[in-house]
């Protein structure tokens, strides 16, 4: 039982082949996802103002920026593959990693650089505050 990729792939050449799954790819990357992230973002928004208000927009657009991960994790374990549990909890890790090791240094260094050396400072006290609420530390005392 073949699928309609692998019928297509066996009904053309090497270099048809690789230019329909480039422009595929192409259409996909640059005209689906883009309309398709804006539609979800601005109707999770909507509804997340309407129904639980303002102040809970914005934990609903970041939970839904977990969508195609989830999507990806019940796929893999639908057909019985385990490792799609990675896919979620790996994406995390990196977003928190990013977030408080990438982009503080990025931030420093460039302040660094331009000589803004007074923002270190309070950037530095900004950045522990939002590690107690990640860690959930509260009252933060920084």
């Amino acid at each position: 039982m073949d699928t309609w990729i692998i019928q297509l792939h066996r009904s053309t050449n090497e270099i048809t082949f690789l230019a329909i799954s480039a422009l595929a790819a192409i259409i996909f990357c640059f005209w689906f996802i883009p309309i398709a992230t804006d539609t979800m973002v601005n109707s999770a928004a909507g509804l997340a103002e309407k129904y639980l208000g303002k102040n809970q927009r914005t934990l609903v657009i970041n939970s839904s920026t977990n969508n195609p991960e989830l999507f990806l994790m019940l796929l893999s374990l639908s057909l019985g593959r385990l490792g799609g549990i990675a896919t979620p909890l790996g994406s995390n890790f990196a977003n928190i990693y990013l977030m408080f090791i990438v982009a503080p240094i990025i931030v420093i260094g460039k302040w660094v650089f331009v000589g803004k050396i007074s923002n270190i400072k309070n950037f530095i006290e900004i950045l522990n505050k939002e590690k107690c609420y990640f860690y959930g530390i509260f009252p933060c005392h920084y």
